[in-house]
């Protein structure tokens, strides 16, 4: 993944933020940490779905 929907995906995933937090964590806008945690998930499950 790229670095910046790493870092959205991880603070969701292992720090339990919200949208919200990690906007304010990662000096985006709300829309900005939606739509890289969106893509991350999106590529984590394609790249997941050639291993099942």
């Amino acid at each position: 993944l790229p670095v910046e929907q790493r870092d959205a995906f991880l603070l969701q995933a292992e720090a339990g933020m919200s949208v919200q937090e990690i906007a304010a964590t990662t000096q985006v806008t709300f829309e900005t940490a939606k739509s890289r945690l969106r893509y991350a998930r999106q590529t984590l499950r394609r790249l997941l779905q050639e291993y099942a």
